[in-house]
């Protein structure tokens, strides 16, 4: 005879299971429509795709201009994707580069990029042409 735990048991693990929810963190996106830059300094607008609750959890990315081989070649931003708001245009969000005082191939690949910075994994890479005609001495490098 079945005592009252093993028939009770896997009524709760069918219970358990059916309320699970996953998590998944906030998520932003590129919105400039830019690929060649023409100045030292930069403003890209982004946006975060939903807001945080209970299954949305807040993140923070790292946001960089780097080189063919990933070198940085300008400031880095942190962002954190923590906006709750549920309308959509209050999750728009800019955010100001200043480029290294370089000299930049025009032929070459640069890239904007977005990277988890709880996971280390890159939710984006965005290709960019830099075609900079004159030094702008900014200071900063």
């Amino acid at each position: 005879m079945l005592s009252p735990q093993e028939m009770l048991l896997p009524v709760l693990d069918v219970k358990l299971e059916k309320y699970h929810l996953e998590t998944t963190v906030a998520r932003i996106s590129v919105l400039s429509l830019m690929n060649t830059i023409s100045s030292l300094r930069v403003t890209v607008e982004f946006f975060q795709a939903e807001p945080v609750g209970d299954i949305i959890k807040e993140t923070s990315y790292r946001i960089c201009f780097v080189d063919e081989a990933g070198n940085a070649i300008s400031n880095e931003n942190i962002y954190v994707a923590d906006s709750r708001q549920p309308e959509t245009n209050k999750r728009f969000f800019r955010l100001q580069f200043v480029l290294k005082n370089q000299q930049y191939d025009t032929g070459k690949q640069y890239y904007l990029t977005i990277t988890n910075i709880d996971s280390g994994m890159e939710l984006a890479r965005r290709p960019m042409k830099i075609d900079i005609a004159i030094d702008d001495d900014l200071g900063i490098f």
